[in-house]
């Protein structure tokens, strides 16, 4: 993708052509998707890191930003329709972008880097705490067959935590875990 072979001549050092393929990028993302997408989100890192590479740390500063937004309406769009396991992605992949900003707030003083940074961990912390609160009280309103199944899937989850963070994996008991994991919230389901 273009985005790719950007990525590509941004590690060979080829900027302008890097920055040209993320611009050609987005204008495509921009066309497909009527509103702000995660691709446009990657292709404002992609610029972003070609910005640092470049010493343009309040260029990059605006990519990361408005790379952050899309991805916190993302989050908070999502939340209501994806999976669990969707939704630790996009936080997961989101944390990194707001890694970076702070970051870079941190080595260049921008006082908009050092709020999109303050605004980041407002968010998150706002949005986990939201989420704990809404999963408490559905909780309580279910059936205790269902809250024994809950209880059942988390267990497996924490099982699968357990066996991919050993050194020695045993690929069976992963591939047993992760069936009874997605049988299980499937039934939750």
């Amino acid at each position: 993708t273009l985005l790719d072979m950007g990525t590509l001549q941004l590690r060979m050092g080829a900027y302008s052509e890097a920055l040209d393929l993320s611009f050609q990028a987005q204008t495509i993302f921009d066309k497909i998707y009527e509103y702000p997408h995660e691709n446009r989100a990657a292709c404002l890192d992609l610029s972003g890191h070609i910005y640092i590479s470049r010493n343009e740390p309040e260029k990059a500063a605006l990519q990361f930003i408005d790379a952050n937004e899309i991805n916190r309406n993302l989050i908070a769009a999502g939340a209501n329709h994806l999976s669990e396991t969707e939704m630790l992605e996009k936080t997961r992949q989101s944390q990194i972008r707001g890694r970076m900003v702070s970051s870079l707030a941190h080595k260049t003083g921008l006082p908009d880097l050092s709020v999109a940074a303050f605004d980041n961990n407002l968010f998150y912390k706002g949005f986990l705490l939201d989420k704990a609160v809404q999963i408490e009280r559905l909780l309580s309103s279910v059936p205790d067959s269902t809250k024994l199944k809950h209880a059942k899937w988390k267990g497996y989850l924490r099982q699968l935590a357990e066996e991919y963070s050993k050194a020695e994996k045993d690929s069976e008991k992963i591939k047993e875990l992760e069936e009874k994991s997605n049988a299980t919230e499937k039934r939750l389901t």
